[in-house]
């Protein structure tokens, strides 16, 4: 995962009832809206910030039925490279004398 890119993550879950699922994180940490934001119904947008790399975020997400019985899971996503900058050009081969 490059620092500026996103990539969207999706929650799934299964109830034993078949009851309705709605997903939502845990919006009060840190990160929330500077690195992740949530999108309903359950789409998470991943864009680590701009001189982040490396680093990772653990995220908090939970899941719930009609029955307001929960479910909560924590995950890690990572950054694990600066973009690459414009680099000059070199001669290959070297000429020699």
């Amino acid at each position: 995962m490059t620092e500026g890119t996103s990539v969207d993550y999706f929650l799934y879950a299964a109830d034993p009832e078949t009851d309705s699922l709605t997903f939502s994180l845990n919006t009060g940490l840190a990160d929330y809206g500077t690195a992740y934001t949530f999108v309903a119904p359950n789409k998470i947008v991943f864009t680590p910030p701009s001189g982040s790399a490396p680093n990772s975020w653990a995220i908090d997400a939970y899941v719930k039925d009609t029955s307001s019985n929960v479910a909560t899971v924590t995950f890690v996503l990572i950054s694990i490279a600066a973009p690459v900058t414009n680099q000059a050009p070199s001669f290959s081969p070297v000429p020699t004398d």
